[in-house]
C-alpha cells in the first residue's frame, strides 16, 4: 500500500465498483471502456 501511495497510484475499492454497476443496471451484456484500467476492477466485476 506505501509503495502504491509513493507512486501516486489509487485503485478502486470492489465495493464501489460493485456500487456503480448497480446504480446503472449493469447486466454484463454491455461494454464498459475503462481507459485507465488499473488492476481491471471493472472488468473483473
Amino acid at each position: 500500500m506505501q509503495r502504491n501511495k509513493a507512486l501516486g497510484q489509487t485503485f478502486t475499492d470492489t465495493s464501489i465498483v460493485r456500487f456503480m454497476l448497480d446504480e446503472m443496471a449493469y447486466c454484463g451484456k454491455g461494454k464498459i471502456i475503462d481507459s485507465s484500467c488499473g488492476n481491471g476492477a471493472f472488468l473483473v466485476e
